[in-house]
């Protein structure tokens, strides 16, 4: 099988060159049949490995490779020939190869290394078809608690329509999972996309810049058949409209807080609003968006015949408590002896778990170490307590426990501007979940005793609290003692002792 770079070579002469089989069999010089498979292929979830390299390339390559990095920072009028390097290699390490090879070898450093400026600037430019992607950190409530997201946003600056998706973290199965939705939702892929250097796509950042994309990124790609574009460091106004997306999605589509039971049904309601701001106008052509958007979709490219599963692989052992480890995070009652070795396949949502004879013994939901912040309750209701009429509207309200809400819930304005200070007032001393357990029998029509609640509070409070250790006191020894109680009573009654 060829190297990632020859496969992705090949993809962009037939596809982006127009270039012919046979033209493309003889720039790589390959057989023909060879060219043919790669170029017609579109199925790439077969894991693709790197062609192995002769021995001669082997030892020699890699020295080619870093005399021509090191031209980069050269005048050009200074930079190896492929001459002078074929002439140093036989001086310098006694080359036996031919200077035909050399030249093969230096042409394919430099068609990686010198790329064209002006071909990166109209990939870069707002063409129709051309998108841009980005996570983006947002906040939602999920079981009464505030979890943070992430947003990944698929922008077109040519219309400057957007779409995105939510997602648990910022892995490399999440990524391409919610690109993939997003593909299939417009029934089509852009030609390219420029990134930022997410971890979840580029493995390494190379000194003279060039990325080393992850594997499982570079299949993904080829599957879909978009060229990736990345940022160069420090430089997001190449991303600029996607940011700008970021921000606007963040504002309008997640606030107030939303709240999320299911996600995959969540993130099909995300598809349909990004629809619905379609028919918004451009800010600068003053055009309908969805008008401008029909240029961008006549050049998405067919989806590919079968889709792409986006997972990562990893070898566990379940150890002595029945449980293994997956990216820090424990999973318990696994079907398997403490010892045994397992495959773990990684999807964005589940892990598969498969034993030695590559049987699947457990598939179960896949947990993330998510950033959980709870709502401040206390700060809530000393914020409302004085707006009795905007409380019922607020964000928060919708996620009070029942008894609280219940209680809270009364139509005189007056009696509920007075229970929220005792909210207030409650939350100074316990949890709200112990002053919801304290209203179990309230009602919002219960007549308001501040002192009845407190003492329901402190009994479940006091109840909740680790008992005292047991003194080991032997009664006997104390029987038939009889304390003299008269100074006691003496100091009851205000009088003093002398002296």
């Amino acid at each position: 099988m060829l190297a990632m770079a020859d496969i992705n070579s090949i993809k962009y002469l037939r596809e982006k060159k127009g270039y012919s089989i046979s033209k493309i069999a003889n720039i790589h010089n390959i057989n023909w049949r060879t060219a043919k498979k790669y170029s017609d292929r579109d199925d790439w979830n077969i894991e693709i490995k790197k062609k192995k390299r002769s021995s001669l390339k082997d030892e020699y390559y890699e020295i080619i490779s870093i005399w021509l990095k090191e031209d980069l920072k050269l005048p050009r009028k200074q930079r190896h020939t492929a001459q002078r390097v074929y002439e140093r290699l036989v001086e310098e390490h006694n080359f036996p190869g031919s200077d035909r090879t050399v030249r093969l070898w230096v042409a394919e450093i430099k068609k990686e290394l010198y790329k064209s400026q002006s071909e990166i600037y109209v990939k870069l430019s707002a063409q129709p078809g051309a998108a841009q992607a980005d996570f983006g950190k947002v906040q939602v409530i999920e079981k009464g608690v505030i979890k943070q997201y992430s947003s990944l946003v698929l922008s077109f600056p040519y219309s400057n329509a957007a779409f995105t998706q939510l997602m648990p973290a910022e892995n490399s199965e999440c990524l391409q999972e919610a690109l993939k939705n997003i593909f299939e939702f417009l029934g089509g892929t852009p030609g390219m996309i420029t990134f930022d250097n997410l971890t979840a796509a580029v493995a390494k950042v190379k000194a003279n810049g060039e990325r080393e994309l992850t594997e499982s990124f570079q299949r993904f790609c080829l599957h879909y058949g978009f060229e990736p574009i990345f940022c160069n460091v420090q430089a997001a106004n190449e991303k600029g409209n996607v940011e700008n997306k970021v921000g606007y999605i963040r504002r309008n589509f997640f606030v107030p807080l939303p709240e999320i039971n299911d996600l995959e049904s969540f993130n099909r309601e995300l598809l349909q609003k990004s629809l619905k701001y379609l028919d918004k106008t451009h800010y600068e052509k003053q055009q309908k968006i969805r008008d401008l958007f029909a240029k961008d979709q006549q050049q998405l490219k067919v989806l590919p015949p079968k889709p792409f599963y986006p997972y990562t692989t990893a070898t566990v052992t379940v150890d002595k408590y029945g449980r293994i480890k997956h990216n820090q995070i424990y999973y318990y009652g696994i079907p398997a002896k403490p010892g045994e070795s397992l495959l773990v396949v990684a999807r964005w949502n589940t892990l598969t778990i498969y034993n030695s004879q590559m049987e699947v013994i457990t598939e179960i939901p896949r947990a993330y170490k998510q950033k959980e912040v709870e709502i401040d309750w206390k700060a809530f209701f000393d914020l409302v307590k004085k707006k009795p009429k905007a409380f019922l509207h607020s964000t928060h309200y919708e996620f009070l426990p029942p008894n609280v809400k219940r209680y809270l819930t009364i139509e005189d304005n007056e009696q509920r501007k007075e229970r929220l200070w005792q909210m207030a007032e409650l939350l100074e001393e316990y949890t709200l979940q112990v002053v919801e357990q304290a209203l179990t029998d309230y009602s919002e029509q219960s007549n308001v005793d501040l002192a009845r609640i407190k003492l329901s509070a402190y009994k479940i409070a006091s109840n909740n609290r680790t008992t005292p250790l047991p003194l080991a006191i032997n009664n006997q020894n104390y029987s038939g003692f009889n304390p003299d109680l008269t100074r006691y009573e003496r100091l009851l009654r205000g009088e003093r002792e002398n002296g």
